[in-house]
């Protein structure tokens, strides 16, 4: 309840204050909806760059990831001789 400066209830003014600060409230509600439908709206319309960007970026680090491999394999750090490679079928036995 609302209370005038010496201390006694008013209702009316408490009423009408509260009415105030509802509107308020409500505008900024309001406000930030709009905001909130506008960021939305925006990230929907760049969604398809981000994802065709996010596509290419998998794709560079595939590469990069599948180059580095390459290099760690066994047969490229120590290679086998040409009589290993066939398997046991006629070679030197």
């Amino acid at each position: 309840m609302f209370r005038n400066h010496e201390g006694y209830a008013d209702p009316t003014a408490g009423s009408a204050l509260a009415h105030v600060v509802h509107a308020e409230r409500k505008q900024r509600r309001r406000l930030t909806q709009k905001q909130t439908k506008a960021i939305g709206t925006a990230a929907t319309a760049a969604a398809p760059r981000n994802r065709a960007q996010d596509q290419q970026q998998r794709l560079i680090r595939k590469q990069q990831r599948e180059a580095y491999y390459r290099t760690l394999t066994w047969e490229q750090a120590w290679p086998k001789p040409a009589e290993a490679q066939t398997m046991h079928m006629g070679g030197k036995e």
